[in-house]
């Protein structure tokens, strides 16, 4: 137990250090020298610490969006259709909420 929590504090301290040198303008050899470590070093934390960030995006749950349902005699009865990725449609009726619609396909389309 004690390794892995040497590890994140590790992985804390690296993924600080990657941030600054990406943002230093420096070559790895120089930023690195200037701070200890090898250019191979901070190359394998900046890619190590880019599949840890997209391994947690990848298992990070879809978001819901509430919808509201809105009174049906108030909206007309034509349509149109929305065609997203992966042959997914959307049916949608006039007088839609624009900024529910935006959120909604953003959504789909993540997916």
């Amino acid at each position: 137990m004690g390794s892995d929590m040497a590890e994140t504090a590790r992985t804390r301290q690296m993924r600080r250090v990657i941030l600054e040198f990406s943002s230093s303008g420096e070559t790895a050899a120089e930023f690195g020298e200037s701070r200890g470590f090898s250019p191979a070093t901070l190359w394998y934390w900046k890619k190590r610490i880019a599949d840890l960030d997209r391994a947690k995006q990848e298992e990070a749950p879809t978001p819901f969006i509430e919808v509201q349902i809105s009174d049906r005699s108030r909206v007309s009865t034509s349509s149109f259709r929305v065609e997203l990725k992966n042959s997914r449609t959307i049916e949608v009726d006039a007088g839609f909420d624009e900024a529910a619609l935006t959120r909604l396909v953003g959504v789909l389309e993540s997916c």
